[in-house]
C-alpha cells in the first residue's frame, strides 16, 4: 500500500508543472517587467495591473494570482481614480499585455479631471469654513 502511494505521489509531482508568470513591482514600461517567477500550486493565473498614479505616471505590476482573486480585481476595472486596469490570463508567461492594452493615455486624462475636481472642491470647502 505504502509503495503504491509513493508511486502516485511521484507520478503527480513529476507531471504537475507550476505556472510561470512575469513578475514586476512598480515598473514604468514593459521593458522593466522581464523577470519571471514560478507560481505556487494554488496560483493558476498570471496577473498584470496597470495603475495611473496621482502624478500622471504609469505603474506596472505583474505576478501570480489565484483565479478568484484575479477575477475580482478585473471586475473593478475603471471604478476608481487613479485608474487601475487589471488583466488576468492562464498559461505560461501570458501576462505580456501592459499599458497599451489599458488605454492609459485616455485614463490619464480622466484621472487629471478627477483630481482637478477633487482639489477644487477641497479648496472651496476649506475657504468657506
Amino acid at each position: 500500500m505504502f509503495v503504491n502511494l509513493c508511486k502516485v505521489f511521484l507520478f503527480v509531482f513529476h507531471f504537475t508543472k507550476a505556472l510561470e508568470c512575469y513578475r514586476c513591482d512598480n515598473g514604468k514600461t514593459e521593458a522593466d517587467c522581464q523577470q519571471t517567477t514560478l507560481c505556487s500550486i494554488d496560483q493558476n493565473m498570471c496577473y498584470t495591473e496597470v495603475r495611473n498614479t496621482w502624478d500622471g505616471e504609469v505603474s506596472i505590476m505583474k505576478s501570480c494570482y489565484q483565479d478568484l482573486a484575479c477575477q475580482t480585481l478585473v471586475s473593478q476595472n475603471g471604478h476608481n481614480c487613479p485608474n487601475v486596469c487589471a488583466i488576468c490570463c492562464s498559461g505560461d508567461l501570458c501576462n505580456t499585455r501592459g499599458p497599451e492594452f489599458c488605454s492609459c493615455e485616455i485614463r490619464k486624462f480622466k484621472c487629471l479631471l478627477y483630481r482637478l475636481a477633487f482639489c477644487c472642491g477641497f479648496l472651496s470647502l476649506r475657504i468657506f469654513k
